[in-house]
């Protein structure tokens, strides 16, 4: 499978996804990451297809891969974060996404997934903090 046919592949298993069919996704999204195993999309994808069925060993795998191939990577941290919140480990996903947010210290998405993770731990004075830095920070988003 070529890059254009393993993309084709991943939006027809977003397509089964969207329609149910979890399984028929997930095998799908497995022809890619065959196909494309320095990739981490399709690990991240396959990953959420496996959080669809509630799978959450599967889904941490595939998203432990993505870290591994996209070190630094926004994504897998915040997808890492989300499942770890689902089963009640949120205190690995403050340090995920600690890590993630010293590596790319500019990136608003995981500042804000973090200021929500800490109010979720109840340490509301850092996720102030975290928040205030939002605002100060240049970006119109922020605002």
């Amino acid at each position: 499978m070529n890059d254009s046919e393993s993309d084709s592949s991943l939006a027809s298993a977003l397509t089964l996804s969207d329609r149910g069919l979890v399984l028929e996704a997930i095998e799908l999204a497995a022809r890619a990451v065959e196909s494309r195993p320095s990739d981490p999309h399709p690990r991240l994808l396959r990953a959420r297809f496996h959080l669809q069925r509630r799978n959450y060993a599967l889904a941490l795998a595939d998203l432990d891969a993505a870290k591994r191939l996209a070190p630094g990577a926004s994504a897998p941290a915040l997808a890492r974060a989300e499942l770890f919140c689902l089963i009640d480990r949120a205190a690995d996903a403050e340090a995920e996404l600690d890590e993630a947010a010293r590596t790319a210290p500019k990136d608003e998405d995981l500042r804000v997934a973090l200021a929500g993770v800490l109010v979720l731990r109840g340490r509301a004075a850092r996720a102030r903090a975290v928040i205030a830095g939002l605002l100060k920070s240049s970006s119109p988003r922020a605002r």
